[in-house]
């Protein structure tokens, strides 16, 4: 194999796996989402923080 394929090869692989990690991250962001729902603004007001 020539060094134009292998590095045609290693980037493909490259970008296959970064496709891969960017779907699995996505499932697992909608899964937190899903079982953590975003409080409503009326009920953030009772958590100000106060120094």
């Amino acid at each position: 194999m020539d060094n134009i394929s292998a590095h045609k090869l290693r980037q493909l692989n490259r970008d296959g796996a970064k496709k891969s990690i960017k779907s699995a991250a996505k499932v697992l962001i909608a899964d937190y989402v899903n079982q953590n729902p975003m409080q409503s603004p009326c009920e953030l007001q009772h958590h100000v923080w106060r120094c």
